[in-house]
């Protein structure tokens, strides 16, 4: 996971040389989202998750997911703009805008991949570690790790797919914000869709078996795809080849 975050940074960065401060802006976006994600993880989740327990599981699961869904897409492309306005990139390339949107995959894969580490290393230094988890935790890890080293490609592949859809939701704000009309919005529902079904999908699949785990990753998959294609058409977006307005920062090479 830590390695899908950062060769593409790596390579754009020699194919491009797009300046490291793009790819270090993209991952201080990142790190925005995930403050205010945490914020209201403790002040504002458990309202909410308290506020649809007494729906039926169905109900209960798309509330949730449209109230994480919208988070996400609110939170990735609004904080995009800011910081992109900020330091008045608006005669970015594509080029900056892709760098920008490899520098916030890249920072959210290495952190997922090094909690991802730490928990394993935690198991295999301190076995006792195992014991003082919740039960239904206990359950699940041995579910999963019985099924082998099969499992391992999940979230790989999830990451390699979530790649393309951060990247292109940050290139359509980057559009949005060179005068692309009506582009914003469907950069917040584009970002939401993903964690918008994940809840309603864990209600038919379990990640403790290979099939479950791997069309769990479905919905990243197929905007993962969208967003290969949205990509190779943007670059040719006349948003791009129009001049810098007035004021603009230079290109970042």
């Amino acid at each position: 996971m830590m390695a899908v975050g950062m060769l593409p940074v790596l390579y754009w960065k020699r194919v491009t040389g797009v300046s490291w401060k793009i790819f270090g802006l993209g991952g201080v976006t990142w790190l925005s989202v995930t403050v205010m994600k945490a914020t209201m993880d403790i002040f504002v989740t458990p309202s909410v998750a308290g506020a649809v327990q007494g729906v039926s599981a169905v109900g209960s699961a798309a509330a949730y997911g449209l109230y994480v869904g919208l988070q996400t897409g609110l939170f990735d492309s609004g904080f995009t703009w800011i910081w992109a306005r900020r330091f008045r990139l608006f005669g970015a390339s594509y080029m900056d805008a892709v760098g920008f949107g490899l520098g916030f995959a890249c920072v959210e894969a290495i952190a997922l991949g090094f909690n991802n580490f730490l928990g394993v290393l935690e198991l295999v230094m301190n076995p006792s570690f195992f014991g003082t988890l919740d039960p239904a935790i206990q359950q699940a890890l041995s579910a999963q790790y019985a099924l082998g080293p099969a499992l391992i490609g999940a979230p790989i592949l999830e990451r390699t797919f979530a790649l393309f859809v951060d990247t292109f939701t940050v290139v359509l704000v980057f559009m949005a914000i060179k005068g692309a009309k009506g582009v914003f919005p469907l950069a917040v529902v584009y970002a939401s869709i993903a964690e918008l079904v994940a809840p309603l999908l864990n209600l038919g699949l379990s990640s403790t078996t290979i099939m479950g785990a791997y069309l769990l990753e479905a919905p990243y998959v197929l905007l993962g795809l969208i967003g290969v294609l949205g990509l190779m058409r943007s670059r040719q977006d006349p948003v791009f080849m129009e001049k810098p307005r007035r004021g603009a920062k230079p290109h970042a090479r």
